[in-house]
């Protein structure tokens, strides 16, 4: 077996007994090469400036579109089929959002989404919290790890500010304003 394939059985805990290597193996090939590809890419970029922190950015997104990705295949050499259908489209998702946010204004763009997502995650913890008192009052574990996801939110959205502060980004309400809110509007935008 090649020795990426062997590697990636390993790292994913994929079993001698795959369900279908016809599948997932030129599959982990081609998602090898194309992560490699989008690396060799960003590595051409000069970090000059305050354009390593927004590349940066790019990288972490790229690594985690890469590791939903791997797990997709995972799921397709062990027969999960509703497992890859599901991380599938959050690599469809992901891969778009990509895209928008590396196109047109980049560096309002990454502020945006970083913002939306700081704004947007409070609101769904708060929906979790209430639907987890009204139905298990008495699960502490789920409702103490709600607040404390809760706290490290509020954390990053300041981190985050400060950060757009000090390379001169505009405020928040502005930055919002490059971002689009549907995966539909991201793609027609393109």
């Amino acid at each position: 077996m090649d020795p990426f394939l062997q590697s990636f059985r390993e790292q994913y805990c994929i079993p001698d007994k795959e369900w279908a290597s016809h599948l997932w193996e030129p599959t982990a090939s081609c998602l090898q090469e194309a992560f490699s590809i989008l690396t060799r890419a960003l590595s051409n970029v000069s970090s000059s400036g305050d354009t390593g922190f927004y590349l940066r950015i790019a990288e972490n997104t790229i690594g985690r579109l890469y590791d939903v990705s791997a797990s997709m295949v995972s799921c397709l050499a062990c027969g999960t089929t509703g497992g890859v259908e599901n991380l599938a489209r959050v690599v469809i998702e992901g891969s778009w959002t990509t895209r928008f946010v590396l196109g047109g204004d980049y560096k309002k763009r990454m502020f945006a989404y970083l913002f939306q997502y700081t704004r947007e995650h409070p609101r769904k913890l708060e929906e979790w919290r209430q639907i987890v008192e009204s139905t298990r009052p008495d699960d502490e574990f789920t409702l103490t790890a709600i607040a404390g996801r809760k706290i490290y939110i509020e954390g990053m959205h300041d981190f985050i500010n400060k950060i757009r502060t000090e390379v001169g980004q505009p405020e928040i309400d502005e930055l919002l304003k490059h971002w689009k809110k549907s995966l539909f509007d991201r793609c027609e935008s393109l």
